[in-house]
């Protein structure tokens, strides 16, 4: 299944936070860091996330077994 859907910034990090991500500021992105195995993903820095970057978040989460209810549940 596919994620593409918008998301609002704050809602979005707030998600990552929830699932158990480290969340930092970069130099031009806002970081996340996964803290099992240490991978990232980034999130630009606008109010509104484009479905297309929210769609390789989510798929970036659910390699890390997050379940697809939940990723939904909070970030749409």
């Amino acid at each position: 299944m596919g994620f593409l859907f918008p998301a609002k910034r704050n809602k979005l990090i707030s998600a990552l936070k929830r699932f158990g991500l480290s969340v930092f500021e970069g130099g031009n992105h806002t970081c996340a860091k996964c803290i099992i195995n240490g991978q990232k993903t980034t999130i630009p820095r606008h109010n509104d996330i484009k479905r297309e970057v929210v769609d390789k978040i989510c798929k970036f989460l659910l390699k890390k077994n997050f379940k697809e209810e939940e990723i939904i549940k909070f970030i749409k």
